[in-house]
């Protein structure tokens, strides 16, 4: 397999990470970008800002946002915050798109993370880009070190799991996350979905991925 880029990204209705990249053929990363977007206080300090408006212009509370329509525009302030990202890191040319797997959510915030995946997929379908899904037990049992692969032992997606992803993407990656921040940890698993991919790419390609492992890769529509 040759060099490629893959934007990992661990999507949320609250905090969402990304990381974009560069692997060598033997998967080695050459270059990186990575950062994560907290929605949820985003959006409170929009609603905040909102409020005092609306108590000026009315005298008013301002009035309760249900449940899906706040994940809706969570959702719209990160696409919009990823979109400023990409055009900082626009020198980096990308290959494929990933994204983990939702399972094991609430249905509210699935429904709202599928709508993430259509963007996604939208995303391949225009740009001709390679979509990969990758499941979660991938990411937090198949990660990259020593020059090769391993398993992790003890996979249960925990605290202390999320923590040593961190931990494994600061010693990959030089991150300088911090264990028990939400951020950091958006962003190693973000780390861990594009290395993930990369795994699942390169033995797909080589004929070697089980057809369960092969079918996590989104079949290009024929023309």
């Amino acid at each position: 397999m040759n060099e490629i880029t893959i934007i990992g990204i661990d999507q949320s209705t609250k905090v969402t990470g990304v990381a974009l990249i560069g692997f060598d053929a033997a998967g080695k990363p050459t270059r990186h970008a990575s950062a994560s977007f907290d929605a949820a206080r985003a959006h409170a300090a929009v609603r905040a800002s909102l409020a005092v408006r609306y108590k000026e212009q009315t005298g008013q509370r301002l009035p309760r946002e249900n449940a899906d329509r706040a994940r809706l525009n969570r959702l719209r302030l990160t696409r919009e915050w990823m979109a400023a990202w990409l055009r900082t890191n626009e020198a980096m040319s990308v290959d494929a798109v990933a994204y983990e797997e939702p399972n094991m959510r609430g249905a509210g915030a699935t429904g709202g993370i599928h709508q993430a995946i259509g963007a996604y997929l939208t995303l391949g379908f225009f740009t001709g880009m390679e979509v990969v899904r990758v499941h979660a037990t991938t990411v937090k049992a198949v990660i990259m070190g020593g020059g090769g692969w391993f398993r992790a032992a003890g996979s249960n997606g925990s605290a202390a799991e999320k923590g040593k992803m961190v931990h494994w993407a600061n010693d990959a990656l030089a991150l300088g996350g911090t264990p028990n921040d939400s951020g950091s940890q958006a962003e190693a698993d973000a780390c861990g979905v594009a290395a993930g991919a990369w795994r699942n790419i390169q033995k797909a390609e080589a004929g070697t991925a089980p057809k369960a492992k092969r079918a996590a890769r989104t079949p290009k529509e024929k023309v």
